[in-house]
């Protein structure tokens, strides 16, 4: 009899081929566990993580605050509502031009008030009848002298964007420029028809191109008597480098 507490050992019979063992499946349920990262380092205390996103706040603006931030306008988008109101200035011009056309003939007087008429006037020269009494060259030169002032007007206009005053002041000067150089090139002289006068003495007949230009030429001087001073003090504070 075979002693009951060794195994039994069996032998396959010849010719037979025995399977191959499979090594046991992990369940899917088991996932490899992953080696810490510095985020999840657990070294990193409380405290280390509050001062990281104290310091990520300070570099960092969140959204809200850079949403609420205005943008500044370019300076090209800066000056274009002052050069609607030039515009505005060359249009009233024409306008007042084309109905003293219309209206009265050259040489033409009408006695408005006991100091003022209205008159039809062509002045070859420049503003209050300045070389108007020059042979013709000076049609030339003004047209020039007013292409090349209207182009450094514009200019000026970019570097004073944020200055309104002088803004209005320019933007007066450059629909005047223009409003006189349409005249010069359409009549070969610029109409005028405001004549004011007291007693026998008549001030230069001018329009309305005119009364713009003297208005921004007087009004930058002003400009610069009372507030130039101030505004040069305030960029010198500005580019003082602070301690």
């Amino acid at each position: 009899m075979s002693d009951p507490k060794k195994p039994v050992l069996t032998t396959p019979p010849q010719g037979s081929t025995t399977a191959p063992t499979r090594a046991p499946r992990t369940p899917k349920s088991q996932k490899p566990v992953a080696a810490p990262t510095k985020q999840h380092n657990p070294a990193l205390t409380q405290g280390q993580a509050v001062q990281g996103q104290a310091a990520q706040g300070q570099t960092q603006p969140s959204k809200g605050a850079m949403a609420l931030k205005p943008s500044r306008p370019s300076k090209k988008a800066a000056i274009l509502p002052w050069l609607g109101l030039s515009a505005i200035w060359i249009l009233l011009d024409q306008i007042t031009k084309l109905w003293v056309q219309a209206s009265l003939d050259v040489g033409s007087v009408v006695e408005v008030t006991g100091f003022f008429n209205l008159v039809h006037v062509l002045n070859p020269g420049a503003a209050f009848s300045f070389l108007a009494n020059e042979p013709g060259w000076q049609k030339h030169f003004l047209s020039g002298v007013a292409v090349v002032a209207s182009v450094i007007i514009v200019f000026l206009m970019r570097s004073s964007a944020d200055k309104r005053f002088s803004m209005f002041c320019l933007a007066g000067i450059l629909g005047g420029a223009i409003g006189n150089l349409i005249d010069r090139q359409l009549h070969g002289a610029v109409i005028d028809f405001l004549d004011f006068y007291v007693n026998n003495y008549h001030w230069p007949a001018f329009n309305v191109a005119d009364i713009a230009i003297s208005v921004g030429a007087i009004g930058l001087i002003i400009d610069e008597i009372l507030f130039g001073k101030a505004r040069e003090e305030k960029s010198k504070l500005e580019a003082k480098p602070k301690a």
